[in-house]
């Protein structure tokens, strides 16, 4: 890559663990206090979905469980209530570390699952604050070697690609590799409290902040039988090292 010290820039905005098991997911309070060690400050339930929240290293933790058998962790950041203080979207941090952090309480659950999984899937949403539009296709360009970007004259660019992989070390699983590439224009508005109870100032202030955005989903395959028994956190590390690899290589073969 041309400018290999971008690939240590990106922030995870978020990053989601999905876990797909034969059954319906049954207790999932009790796993939430399994994997983060205290109770949930926020719960609710609706139509057989339940969810759960709480506070968790830089931002906030959230366990969604449904039918049949799918369990979403998403690790987010959180807002910042004052826009003028803001360059770009919300971020955890680093995306090595914030992986690290999401990473850590999973593996001791997934050690301790002994029933059949079908799928497992490693999401994230990662950006690089930029100041101006041009200048976050610039950023792309030697991320996506296969696509020509006229950073001068282009606008809206959004590039899909899913690049499948079959690990041959893990019972041939086939990971899909899917990633999209953009430029995020975030407009950030802020009224004036205006002197007068429940009166508002008619203009606000308006601020932009633009971002370089790649979205991931490293999920694996449908197959017969389901995923190798015993192996889930070497799959899981798998599954990162092919995110870590595009966030540092672009989009690859």
């Amino acid at each position: 890559m041309d400018q290999p010290a971008k690939s240590l820039a990106w922030q995870a905005e978020s990053l989601r663990f999905t876990i797909f098991e034969p059954v319906s997911s049954q207790g999932a309070q009790g796993l939430w206090e399994r994997v983060v060690g205290r109770p949930p400050e926020v719960s609710t339930a609706k139509r057989f979905i339940q969810q759960y929240e709480g506070p968790f290293g830089s931002g906030k933790l959230s366990l969604i469980a449904q039918p049949p058998g799918r369990t979403d962790w998403i690790y987010s950041a959180i807002e910042l209530d004052d826009p003028a203080t803001v360059e770009g979207p919300a971020v955890l941090g680093a995306f090595s570390i914030a992986q690290k952090e999401f990473f850590d309480p999973l593996k001791k659950w997934l050690g301790q699952i002994s029933a059949p999984v079908m799928r497992v899937a490693f999401g994230a949403v990662l950006s690089q604050p930029v100041p101006d539009r041009r200048r976050g296709y610039e950023l792309l360009v030697p991320f996506l070697p296969s696509l020509r970007i006229d950073v001068e004259n282009s606008s809206d660019l959004l590039y899909q690609i899913n690049r499948p992989r079959m690990l041959h070390d893990l019972d041939d699983v086939t990971v899909n590799r899917l990633s999209k590439w953009n430029v995020l224009v975030i407009q950030l508005a802020a009224f004036m409290i205006h002197p007068n109870p429940g009166t508002f100032e008619s203009a606000p202030r308006v601020q932009l902040a633009h971002a370089a955005r790649l979205e991931l989903d490293i999920n694996t395959a449908p197959r017969e039988g389901g995923l190798p028994s015993g192996k889930l956190i070497e799959l899981l590390d798998k599954l990162a090292g092919l995110a870590s690899e595009i966030s540092s290589e672009g989009d690859c073969a």
